[in-house]
């Protein structure tokens, strides 16, 4: 669990399977530090700054050297009270 701090612009970015997504950047914080998370398509409407978010089967990755917490394909990422 973490809260949202900061959110990027969006943009649109060109997939390698095909189409376009939109995506943008966040930073989630809890008390142990701060990671940063992309959120696509309909999560980047859905999601704010403040936002209190739980995200189930998440993963740590690299993207361009910064550890980065993915939600993936088969996780789950939702406001919590």
């Amino acid at each position: 669990m973490g809260t949202i701090k900061s959110k990027s612009d969006t943009r649109t970015v060109h997939m390698k399977s095909g189409g376009m997504s939109d995506v943008c950047d966040v930073i989630l914080y809890d008390e142990t530090g701060e990671v940063e998370l992309s959120l696509w398509d309909e999560h980047v409407l859905n999601f704010h700054n403040g936002d209190k978010v739980e995200i189930i089967n998440g993963f740590l990755g690299t993207f361009q050297g910064k550890t980065r917490l993915n939600v993936g394909k088969f996780g789950v990422i939702r406001k919590i009270e």
